[in-house]
């Protein structure tokens, strides 16, 4: 035990022997090394999130104008003409009260002229042309290309759109001086193709009714009708589609006043205009 405290004491008087000489020779301990400097880390970009897509969903109003190209009018009865012989017989006592008009082959008083006095007075006869219906064969009648116009309001969904329409288009028949026109009405449904492109082509039909107005007659038909099509749409603004597109149009029979029931059957080729609010 005496030898542990005999050492610290000794220990303790260097350690004041080397602090005293320090500080009578005027200097002091030199002060601890600085750790080296280590700079903080970069601070890392986070990449920015990529814009919002702009949703295609929105009210639309279109416009389009095309031609339409008719197939044959059909009706189950065709218009024809017949030549009668038509005759006066003469005049004689035997003829009383039965003057005017015959038919020869259809009535006994042309078939050999009529009797006076025992005398065969012979009839007066002329050829008369006549209108009639043949109810035995059908008619096709060949009809001219017409304009069409169409409008409509839609709501676009993104890829699928819905829409009221309206159209009107006339045909000329081309072998005689009447037409036909459509009024149509229309509830019409769109799928867009999703592409990466500035052009989406599309996908249509709709169904409604169509007020049709024969030259002829001044009664109109309204019946059912309903339309098929393709076509493309190119974005030509911000808000604004170009719209190619073909419908085939189909109205129920309706009556034609005159030729039993009539079909028409319409190929329309549309160019338009599509805003989108």
């Amino acid at each position: 035990m005496k030898q542990t405290s005999k050492m610290v004491m000794i220990a303790v008087a260097l350690l004041a022997g080397v602090s005293g000489t320090a500080w009578a020779n005027g200097t002091e301990m030199p002060p601890p090394e600085p750790s080296p400097y280590t700079p903080p880390p970069a601070p890392v970009e986070m990449p920015a999130p990529p814009p919002a897509a702009k949703s295609d969903a929105g009210f639309y109003i279109s416009g389009a104008v095309g031609l339409g190209i008719p197939g044959s009018f059909k009706t189950d009865y065709s218009p024809a003409e017949r030549v009668d012989t038509v005759c006066t017989p003469g005049e004689s006592s035997y003829d009383s009260g039965k003057d005017g008009k015959c038919v020869i082959g259809k009535d006994s008083r042309c078939d050999s002229g009529s009797k006076s006095g025992g005398n065969t007075v012979p009839p007066t006869c002329t050829s008369e042309t006549v209108e009639y219906v043949d109810t035995a064969n059908g008619a096709d009648f060949d009809m001219k290309s017409g304009l069409v116009l169409n409008g409509a309001i839609g709501y676009n969904f993104g890829s699928a759109r819905l829409e009221g329409a309206v159209g009107y288009q006339k045909h000329d028949f081309k072998d005689m001086d009447e037409d036909i026109s459509l009024l149509t009405a229309m509830v019409n449904a769109y799928y867009d193709f999703d592409v990466d492109s500035s052009v989406r082509p599309y996908i249509m039909g709709g169904l409604g009714m169509a007020r049709v107005d024969m030259s002829w007659t001044s009664d109109n038909e309204d019946v059912f009708a309903w339309q098929v099509g393709a076509g493309l749409g190119l974005k030509v603004a911000d808000a604004t589609t170009l719209d190619l597109g073909y419908r085939y149009l189909k109205p129920n029979e309706f009556d034609t006043h005159g030729l039993g029931d009539g079909k028409l059957e319409c190929h329309n080729v549309m160019l338009g205009l599509r805003y989108q609010f």
